[in-house]
């Protein structure tokens, strides 16, 4: 009987071990610190935070820190909102940094370099990429040990006492350091593979339909041609290419809730065209900061009223794709200027508005994996490629493909040369730690998995221009991801007499975490 009280009372105490244990779980989120600093490369934070998205149902949360908290000015023209500054976060258990094309005024800033210095005694991960990994040199943290950066960092990394390494990334220790655009996405899946297991790290490459496709092959900086190496050296000097070209006007169209990395892959693709005098144009309906389908916002300099033209027109997808489907202004805006375009292109879902207004019927398109099929309502063929090009329309398959679309317009504007100095300036040479991303090389379990939560988004029926989404009633939106939850929500939360629905546990989780924080990115920022 004493043996039988002893195990009694043993279960007992592991029940409550494990019960205060997931307690600490659920009100002790673990924390991603990304640092923004002026003149940051965009797609370097964009590439990692939609990849690190997949440990949000993990109990992760985002923080944005900066100097001060407000807008950020990253390199070429756009910017991000910093939540908190250096005084308000203390630790972390990542600290992701990204790279700049002028470094040089990042590595002179004493308190950055000291906030990064203190944040990494608290880290579990420390991770950089392209000339990020020289803040982690010259904070002191990387002497001795091997790093990836940016081939042009070489130099300087070696002489802040680290050992310059040619590959896509490096793990050494806890520091994981990537060389360029690519490294972005793919360390970071290296990092979700160790941290959460192989199965967590595919269904994030699946949900961001990374199977990457270049349309044009570098090399490395050792490999590449003299004349391709030299324009890339060109490009990274910021000296002029060729600019006795007419002005051309590229416009990015941003709706609400709008998919970040499918604008700023082609958006950091696009920048390196300023040369030949193209100018890129952010436009929404109303102009202002548009809010994107998961916490952070784009700025928009025109409106649908100021921009009446444009040479190129990029449209990207979204959680809330249907909405602009279904709004007369927008597709009035789309087919108006769709008229005296040159290309028109669009990423994931965002080739459905070209089908909504009418332009591929009888082509040849493709769209994200799970919506792929409803192109066939608009009268064109699906094609299962990372691109597709009929005539004047390219369209791009999901979310990461934006990066490959946006080189194969370069291809066809600049020529292939000129495609592959950007590529090799930008480090774009993808090499995910899985062969997967489509769901022709997941496992089945991973698609079914993501299968059902986009089902609960897609109406069921394509929408009617300014009418109805499709969805009944009033429009409920996941105050996390932004998805549409009009049709089924799998959870609700009541937060100060207002009930909050979601489209699965880990945003309810994540809410419950920064209810506040995440509330506030639900309203329009002000620049």
């Amino acid at each position: 009987m004493k043996y039988i009280k002893t195990i009694g009372f043993t279960l007992l105490l592991l029940a409550l071990a494990l019960s205060g244990y997931y307690y600490y779980q659920k009100n002790n989120p673990k924390t991603i610190a990304v640092v923004l600093f002026d003149d940051f490369t965009l797609l370097d934070v964009v590439g990692a935070y939609q990849t690190f998205s997949g440990l949000i149902f993990k109990n992760y949360q985002f923080l944005f820190v900066s100097a001060k908290p407000g807008v950020v000015q990253a390199g070429g023209g756009q910017s991000l909102i910093a939540t908190h500054g250096f005084n308000q976060v203390k630790s972390a258990n990542i600290l992701y940094v990204p790279g700049s094309g002028h470094i040089g005024h990042a590595l002179a800033n004493d308190s950055l370099l000291a906030w990064i210095r203190s944040i990494d005694q608290t880290t579990a991960q420390t991770t950089a990429v392209g000339s990020g990994t020289l803040l982690l040199a010259k904070a002191g943290l990387l002497e001795g040990r091997e790093a990836a950066a940016h081939f042009y960092n070489k130099v300087e990394l070696e002489a802040l006492g680290a050992k310059f390494v040619n590959k896509n990334y490096v793990v050494s220790g806890k520091y994981y350091t990537g060389s360029g655009t690519s490294a972005s996405i793919d360390m970071v899946l290296q990092l979700i593979d160790d941290l959460e297991g192989e199965w967590q790290s595919k269904a994030t490459q699946l949900f961001i339909a990374y199977d990457p496709a270049p349309p044009v092959q570098s090399g490395t900086f050792e490999e590449a041609d003299t004349s391709v190496l030299h324009l890339a050296q060109r490009m990274a000097q910021e000296s002029p290419v060729d600019t006795a070209r007419e002005p051309k006007t590229i416009a990015m169209l941003l709706y609400e809730g709008f998919t970040m990395l499918d604008v700023t892959g082609p958006f950091q693709v696009f920048n390196e065209l300023k040369p030949l005098g193209y100018e890129m144009v952010f436009v929404s309906k109303t102009g202002g900061r548009i809010m994107s389908d998961y916490l952070l916002d784009l700025s928009t300099t025109q409106s649908f009223k100021t921009l009446k033209e444009a040479d190129i027109l990029f449209i990207p997808g979204g959680s809330r794709t249907f909405q602009a489907m279904a709004d007369s202004a927008t597709m009035a805006w789309v087919t108006s200027i769709n008229g005296g375009t040159q290309w028109t292109t669009t990423v994931c879902t965002g080739s459905l508005v070209l089908g909504q207004a009418g332009f591929l019927m009888g082509r040849q398109a493709t769209s994200h994996w799970y919506t792929g099929s409803l192109l066939e309502k608009f009268g064109a063929t699906y094609s299962h490629g990372r691109y597709t090009k009929d005539g004047k329309y390219i369209t791009g398959a999901g979310v990461s493909s934006g990066i490959d679309l946006a080189l194969m317009v370069v291809k066809e504007l600049a020529g292939e040369n000129y495609a592959k100095a950007i590529q090799l300036k930008l480090g774009y040479h993808p090499a995910p730690p899985h062969d997967t991303g489509s769901p022709e090389k997941t496992e089945q379990d991973i698609v079914d998995v993501l299968s059902k939560m986009y089902e609960r988004s897609i109406p069921k029926e394509i929408p009617v221009i300014g009418k109805s989404s499709g969805v009944k009633g009033a429009r409920v939106i996941d105050p996390v991801c932004k998805m549409d939850v009009s049709n089924g929500a799998v959870d609700s939360v009541t937060y100060k007499g207002v009930e909050y629905k979601f489209c699965s546990a880990g945003c309810k989780k994540l809410f419950e975490s920064e209810p506040d924080m995440v509330l506030a990115s639900m309203k329009p920022h002000v620049k």
